[in-house]
């Protein structure tokens, strides 16, 4: 499309909202577009705490992603597709995505509460996120 930044690869709509770049839009990123906007403030009309839930969920891959490396750095890293169905699922179920893996301590807990760097980065009340998360390793 004219006038589109050049970074934007050949064939990319942006006038579709795209749930990366969504994502891009809650972080404070710059790589999004107005439809992506719109669907990133409809969303935080129904859940206004979801900036946060990204900013922590954001915070969470990095701790993640930081505990593999130094622990594990030898090991095959295992990747385990999901869909990309939104809907919320219950405890039971975001637990069985880790079948054949062992959890990593702390388990499956809310997102903020899996390993924060410092006790301040833990909100009164981790549940408020509502988003469960894990790491799971093959024994």
């Amino acid at each position: 499309m004219a006038g589109e930044p050049d970074w934007v690869p050949p064939g990319v709509d942006t006038r579709r909202a795209n749930v990366a770049r969504v994502y891009d839009y809650w972080l404070g990123g710059s790589h999004n577009f107005l439809a992506d906007q719109d669907v990133a403030r409809a969303i935080v009309a129904v859940e206004p705490k979801m900036r946060e839930i990204a900013q922590a969920n954001r915070q969470f891959l990095g701790r993640a992603v930081r505990y593999l490396a130094v622990a594990h750095a030898t090991e095959k890293v295992y990747n385990r597709s999901v869909s990309t169905e939104l809907h919320l699922r219950s405890r039971a179920e975001i637990q069985r995505f880790f079948d054949g893996f062992e959890l990593v301590d702390p388990g499956l807990v809310y997102v903020p509460l899996w390993r924060p760097d410092s006790p301040a980065d833990v909100p009164g009340d981790p549940g408020q996120f509502g988003c469960l998360v894990g790491v799971g390793r093959k024994p």
